[in-house]
């Protein structure tokens, strides 16, 4: 910086300047640049986001991947709390809505698996966690936490329950008696035509062996 160097009748006779040395301070500054970038990424390949607020104004600090998964513009400000409704599907926004104030005023963190709603309609999942956020003194001043994408996770274990449904129903309507067993015998499934052949309910047969259900005589020829 520099500064004009003046007599004492106010005659100017130039300047001087002054140097000072920012070598540290600018590599601090490289330093801590690089570790905020470092995590950007970090959590972009986990598909993780964190977020931060503000109990007393209720001031929603985000990550860029909490950005890119609910399919906003990072460059715009997180919406406030209230607005976020928009965000999830209503039961998932009624579970959220009622964990959030027990963290705030009670500090009991939660976590929670809900359904989102992206700005394009698009719908996925994530898992949310949250705890409370405290100052020195220990008194609750927000909360904070991270939100993971569990969208695919979640699609592949729905796409499961549809298969396993598809194949009881197949199961079930075979005019076959059908069963399966685990290896040591006890039976771990039945289809319906297999319990009315016998007037069996599934208490009856299920995690049960032969021995157990039936006669003796029968028991030893299914043997």
């Amino acid at each position: 910086f520099t500064a004009p160097v003046v007599g004492a009748r106010g005659e100017y006779y130039g300047r001087v300047w002054y140097f000072r040395d920012i070598t540290e301070r600018k590599q601090a500054e490289d330093a801590l640049r690089r570790t905020v970038a470092e995590l950007s990424e970090a959590q972009r390949v986990a598909h993780v986001g964190s977020w931060r607020m503000d109990a007393a104004t209720d001031e929603v600090a985000w990550t860029e991947e909490l950005y890119r998964m609910l399919g906003l513009n990072p460059k715009a400000p997180p919406p406030p709390y209230l607005e976020h409704q928009g965000l999830f599907a209503p039961e998932s926004w009624s579970r959220l809505n009622a964990a959030l104030p027990r963290t705030l005023e009670a500090g009991i963190p939660y976590e929670l698996e809900l359904e989102t709603v992206r700005a394009d309609g698009r719908r996925g999942w994530m898992l949310a966690r949250g705890e409370p956020l405290k100052d020195d003194a220990g008194k609750i001043i927000g909360a904070r936490g991270i939100a993971q994408d569990i969208t695919a996770r979640k699609q592949a274990g729905l796409n499961l329950e549809r298969s396993e449904a598809q194949l009881r129903a197949f199961l079930n309507e075979s005019p076959s008696l059908m069963f399966m067993k685990d290896i040591q015998g006890r039976y771990v499934f039945v289809n319906d035509r297999f319990k009315e052949a016998f007037g069996l309910k599934p208490a009856q047969v299920l995690s049960r062996t032969d021995e157990e259900i039936f006669p003796p005589e029968q028991a030893e020829q299914f043997a």
